[in-house]
């Protein structure tokens, strides 16, 4: 990193040395992985899921992948085309010392379905709320 920062200077607090910047300074030899470019940071977080088409009462099981702000990447057990409107609900980690368990329910479109040893959903979140063992609302976005 200092050789990037000799070759190209000091980012300011806002910016950050692009893929681009660092192949140009030589840092990068071409055989590592760009960074994200996502807008989110993607969490690995295996949770187990109920899904279901909206205005459909059938849930499907499945599990999370990864999780952003933003959207989901989930393991479902059929391809789902993309555009489709589905309801998640996910089990969410247990908190240490609490004394219910909470439940995250995003509203999703599939943003794209693929198969493979397993089928992979990826779906953008356009609206979630967290519900206790109650199912009653405590935030929602």
């Amino acid at each position: 990193m200092d050789r990037l920062r000799a070759k190209v200077g000091t980012p300011g607090p806002c910016v950050e040395s692009t893929y681009a910047t660092q192949r140009l300074a030589g840092v990068l030899t071409g055989h590592e992985r760009p960074p994200e470019r996502r807008s989110s940071w993607r969490f690995l977080i295996e949770c187990e899921i109920r899904y279901r088409v909206v205005d459909v009462e059938v849930f499907s099981r499945g599990k999370t992948v990864n999780i952003s702000t933003g959207g989901m990447l989930i393991v479902t057990d059929r391809l789902l085309p993309a555009g489709m409107q589905l309801q998640v609900e996910v089990d969410w980690p247990p908190l240490v010392d609490a004394a219910a368990t909470l439940k995250l329910v995003a509203m999703c479109t599939v943003v794209r379905s693929e198969i493979g040893a397993i089928v992979l959903t990826a779906v953008k979140i356009s609206r979630h709320e967290f519900r206790s063992t109650t199912d009653q609302s405590i935030s929602e976005k």
